[in-house]
Formats: structure tokens, sequence, C-alpha cells
């Protein structure tokens, strides 16, 4: 053999002994392959919880992940090399953690997002009248669902007072049909007391365009609303 071949084929064996030692290992390209398919399964689950609730404020960062995603699941595994092999598992780990903290939080916004459906499936909006009946003038009356703990609006409005004997029209209260205890809150005007009117039995009655009245009960003496046919 020729001192000009055996240079040729050292040079050939010290390239091949390169490009072996440059290539990643085979267990680095599955770990990144798997890396890869964990993404892949993070991204799907964020992007169809996503599309399962009515607030879109995130639109612009599943957009942007999105696009990072995609660049990360086009790349050629078995061309990288072992010094980018480890940097390439770190982003799409990475990426993976964005998608499933991303899933996280919009599965909370559905879970709101569903009770908020149902109680709307449970709530009627009444048109009511609310009479004054009690000796004193109020500047506030609030509607209140005990069990729930919601308060409604101020129905007198800001700076008015319903005087005793008056009529407030145009009160619009809010009925749950899970809910069974009611009270009105009215604050005196005069000393600023409140005052609290438990409702008589509301649940499953029509009460569009009915008259609640706020008084005292001739014989316990307790303060109620009653409803006037």
């Amino acid at each position: 053999m020729t001192i000009k071949k055996i240079t040729k084929a050292a040079s050939a064996m010290i390239i091949c002994m390169f490009l072996i030692a440059c290539s990643a290992s085979q267990e680095k390209i599955d770990e990144a392959a798997q890396a890869v398919e964990t993404m892949k399964q993070a991204r799907q689950a964020a992007e169809e919880t996503y599309l399962d609730i009515t607030d879109d404020s995130r639109k612009n960062e599943i957009n942007i992940l999105a696009n990072e995603a995609k660049e990360l699941e086009s790349t050629d595994i078995s061309k990288l090399g072992a010094n980018k092999i480890d940097s390439f598992i770190t982003k799409v780990s990475e990426l993976t953690s964005s998608y499933q903290s991303m899933e996280s939080d919009f599965s909370a916004i559905l879970e709101l997002e569903t009770l908020e459906r149902e109680d709307r499936k449970k709530k009627t909006t009444y048109n009511v009248y609310v009479a004054n009946r009690t000796g004193m003038n109020f500047s506030r009356v609030v509607f209140h669902d005990v069990k729930k703990e919601m308060s409604g609006d101020n129905l007198v409005g800001k700076d008015a007072v319903l005087p005793d004997g008056y009529t407030l029209m145009g009160s619009w209260i809010d009925i749950y049909t899970d809910s069974d205890e009611w009270v009105f809150i009215c604050e005196n005007e005069q000393d600023e007391e409140l005052y609290y009117f438990r409702c008589e039995d509301l649940k499953g009655r029509n009460l569009e365009g009915k008259t609640l009245v706020l008084k005292s009960d001739p014989d316990s003496g307790d303060r109620i609303a009653t409803i006037s046919e």
C-alpha cells in the first residue's frame, strides 16, 4: 500500500470517528422523540380546553406557543448533533410545561363558566313592586338571597328615599330554584340602622308584576315581606 493510499484511509477513518462522536446517541434521540410526543399531548389538551371556554383573553399567547410547537415538531431529530439535542429537549420540556400550566388555567375557567351557566338556568328574574308599610323611610332596600349569600343592587337608587306608604316600581329581583330563604335588607334614612324583613316562601311562585309588602306582623311583631296579589 502506498503512502498516499494510507493517508486517504486514515483521513476517512478520522472523519468517520468525528461524525460518530458528534452524532447524538440513539438513547438521546428516543428521549427527544418522547419529549416531543408529550408536548403534542399537552398542546392538544390545552387547545381543546381553550375551545370549550368563552374567555379569549389568552388567544395571542396560545397562537405564539402554537408557532413554537410547530417549529419543534418539524425538527428532524435524527440529524441533531450531540451538542444540540440536549438544548432541544430542554426547549420541548419548557414548552410542555407552558401548555400544562395553560391547560390547568383553562380548566379552572371552564369549571367556573360551567357553574355560572348552571346557575343561570336556575335563575329567574322578576319585575316586582316593593311597598313600604313599615312606618320608616328607607334610603336603601336590598333583596338578599340567604342561601347563596348574594345581594342585589339598592332598589331605591342613589341619593333617593322610599318613604313610608310609598311603593317602588320597576324593581328587579333574582330567584334561584335551589334557594329557599330571602330577606329585604333596609336602611333607615334617619338613624342608618339596618332592618331585615324576612320574605314569605317565594319558591315556585310567579312573582312577575306582584307587590312585595314590607311590614311588621301584627301578631308576632316580626318584620316580614309578603306577596300582595
